[in-house]
């Protein structure tokens, strides 16, 4: 029996080694880089900017890839009245910036034109500029939520504590619009020494608290007071946590195509999903047809912002119902910094 299966084994080798091997030669495309269009026009003339550039191919490692600025020698916004706002390069850059400006008026629409040097002209779609709307108050509510706590070699779960961060809006009722909220905040975190010289307490920045693009329409909303959350934040800690928030009312058109760049981030990974170069934006090129894509969109948007100092105790007070657990601030030699080599020790404005 094991003779038999011995010259069985060797068999089968042979065949694998006297195997031919095809070498198949996979042709890849060439990059061609696409025009590409990142404009803002607003209530905010700091936020009122048009980039237009030509995209990069990927390279792995490579976080700010360097893109190559179009040369355009006519650009601007106009109004549906003909009014117009006239933009001009930033040397050393992809954007330009207004050379002339005026405030957008709610309910007037405007439109992106501008041409290159080669003669090619392209142009927006006329959008509609949506109403300003205010965030009447910050208001925070203490959850419970499952937490995977990693250690060197073991991960836990544990119950943990947190604040949900809400912001009060009441809808104008002037038609269907998006809204668009972006909010930072600046996190107070202990530390502890043995030292009496220690500075022990950091400010750590937070670029944004949403971990995604907080988009929300308000076809749900119209003429109503409604409530949405703007991110969350733990209370473990029991410093306090600065919130800066800006939300931006955009047309319905900017909306929709925001919302399909967020399903790309989500990165669902579906055969049926649509290639994040062929999402149709706003901007064609006048002497071809419809369906010329031209990457990027023209956004036209009404800013508000509200900040407010959130003390973690007095959520954790008004919550006693909850499992609420505590971090021991760690131990440091002399500085927060230690710890939180991204943070700074000077308090800022709003800690003073």
């Amino acid at each position: 029996m094991i003779k038999k299966l011995t010259i069985f084994l060797l068999l089968i080798a042979g065949i694998f080694t006297n195997s031919c091997i095809d070498e198949v030669v996979i042709e890849v495309p060439g990059f061609e880089p696409q025009l590409v269009v990142d404009g803002w026009y607003g209530n905010s003339i700091e936020d009122t900017y048009i980039r237009i550039y030509y995209s990069a191919e990927y390279q792995s490692g490579v976080v700010t890839p360097q893109y190559r600025q179009a040369n355009v020698n006519l650009l601007y916004i106009q109004d549906q009245n003909g009014r117009r706002i006239n933009f001009i390069p930033v040397p050393n850059s992809i954007s330009f910036l207004p050379e002339n400006y005026f405030d957008p008026e709610p309910g007037l629409s405007y439109q992106l034109v501008f041409q290159l040097t080669n003669g090619n002209s392209y142009r927006s779609d006329f959008e509609m500029m949506p109403p300003k709307v205010e965030i009447e108050e910050i208001t925070e509510s203490a959850f419970e939520a499952l937490e995977v706590i990693n250690t060197p070699g073991v991960s836990l779960s544990q119950i943990r504590t947190f604040a949900s961060i809400n912001a009060q809006i009441s809808d104008p009722g002037v038609g269907e619009f998006g809204y668009m909220f972006s909010t930072s905040g600046i996190s107070e975190d202990f530390t502890f020494s043995e030292s009496d010289n220690c500075s022990c307490t950091c400010y750590s920045f937070i670029s944004n608290i949403f971990d995604k693009l907080n988009l929300l329409s308000n076809r749900e909303f119209q003429s109503r007071s409604f409530q949405h959350s703007l991110g969350d934040i733990p209370l473990t800690s029991l410093g306090r946590f600065y919130v800066n928030t800006r939300v931006r009312t955009v047309s319905k058109n900017n909306l929709e195509y925001l919302l399909k760049i967020d399903e790309q981030q989500k990165n669902t990974g579906s055969i049926f999903d649509v290639s994040p170069f062929r999402i149709k934006g706003n901007v064609r090129n006048v002497a071809e047809n419809q369906n010329s894509v031209v990457l990027g969109n023209f956004f036209v948007f009404q800013q508000s912002g509200l900040e407010k100092l959130v003390f973690r105790t007095e959520i954790r007070a008004a919550s006693l119902d909850l499992n609420h657990v505590f971090d021991l601030p760690p131990l440091v030699n002399s500085s927060c910094i230690e710890i939180y080599p991204d943070a700074t020790p000077i308090p800022p404005i709003p800690f003073r």
